[in-house]
């Protein structure tokens, strides 16, 4: 009697445990805009652009008919064949069950349709213990400390949208003093793009400190198309800086910004070609003398395409005002003023795509 009275008392309490979690759960998180987040994943997930624009052209209760009957046909189609039957079978199951008005039919149903999301839930927990080793490899290609440069402080950022990201940063100091600093965005995010990031951080290792940034350019391109990575690519900035003396090219990334602290104004460095890997061109380069507290900041394109709860992009010209007016703080401030500057922005809204900084400070 004791035992069954300590098992009945284990058991209320997981059950209070659970309920608690669930009501955690919806405290914190925001049970309505992740409920609306995760419609949205669907509708973008299971229909593509043509549904979608089919569908917006149709009246509300004619788009929902029929949002329901695609959704429910893709997601049947991109399960296994053999999950696809036992969904089918479970259908089928549970309407002859009506049919005969016998419960055990519809019991049998959902407990096919219970196996196959613990079956699918098995899968995506794999999938996400793969892809968290694979965020652990992709973080220890990162330097793990900044180059000592008698004249710079520097400061570096990283937040990817999903496990493994697309974003890299690297830097390199050769003999003469030169600093080699490279910040790239390689096309989605995701294990493809995790694999352009090793082969890019390989090539920057072996080649990067050519002098002639066009040529590492096109070499990295030739060795990219090489690999046959469909439609992969890897935009790339890359500055060299020697004697206060900054050189820089783009490749597809966003403008470098360059605040003179003399004149307290922002140049702006956008001149680049294509992304490593799409193919060989000439890259212009930018040389510019920098001067005590002049301040250059290197970003992916995730913060000024950064996106608010009205879909409205956060854009370049409010960056480059955030960037003015934190430009005078040291590295490790400029870039949590931008970080703050971005949540708010969002409002809440999931980040989209990989978010760095890298920022770079001559001492006074």
């Amino acid at each position: 009697m004791a035992d069954e009275h300590s098992q009945f008392k284990g058991l209320l309490k997981s059950v209070t445990q659970f309920i608690k979690n669930i009501w955690n759960d919806m405290r914190k998180e925001g049970f309505k805009r992740t409920l609306h987040k995760d419609m949205k994943d669907i509708y973008q997930f299971y229909l593509d652009d043509e549904m979608r624009d089919r569908l917006s052209e149709m009246k509300w209760y004619k788009r929902w008919a029929y949002l329901t009957v695609l959704v429910l046909k893709n997601m049947i189609i991109k399960l296994s064949p053999t999950r696809r039957i036992l969904v089918l079978l479970s259908i089928l199951i549970y309407f002859y069950g009506r049919f005969v008005a016998q419960s055990n039919y519809f019991h049998l149903g959902f407990l096919i349709l219970l196996l196959i999301l613990i079956l699918e839930l098995k899968d995506k927990l794999l999938s996400y213990d793969e892809l968290k080793e694979a965020r652990i490899l992709q973080l220890s290609m990162l330097p793990e400390t900044f180059p000592k440069y008698p004249d710079i402080y520097i400061a570096c950022y990283m937040k990817t949208a999903n496990e493994v990201g697309g974003d890299y940063y690297d830097f390199q100091q050769m003999e003469d003093g030169t600093l080699i600093v490279v910040i790239g965005d390689a096309t989605g995010h995701g294990m493809k793009s995790g694999v352009v990031v090793t082969a890019i951080k390989s090539l920057f290792s072996a080649l990067g400190a050519n002098p002639d940034i066009s040529a590492f350019f096109n070499r990295c391109t030739q060795i990219l198309k090489g690999m046959t990575l469909e439609y992969l690519y890897m935009a790339m900035t890359l500055i060299r800086i020697k004697n206060r003396t900054l050189t820089a090219s783009v490749a597809g990334m966003p403008p470098i910004l360059l605040y003179k602290s003399k004149d307290k104004i922002i140049n702006e460095i956008s001149k680049g070609g294509t992304p490593l890997g799409f193919t060989e061109c000439h890259y212009q380069k930018t040389d510019m003398e920098l001067e005590p507290g002049d301040t250059i900041l290197l970003m992916s394109d995730g913060f000024p395409e950064l996106l608010n709860d009205k879909e409205e992009m956060l854009d370049y010209n409010r960056v480059k005002e955030y960037f003015k007016e934190a430009a005078h703080h040291a590295p490790e401030e400029i870039i949590a003023q931008l970080c703050d500057a971005g949540e708010k922005w969002r409002n809440e809204r999931a980040q989209d795509d990989d978010i760095t900084f890298v920022v770079l400070q001559v001492k006074q």
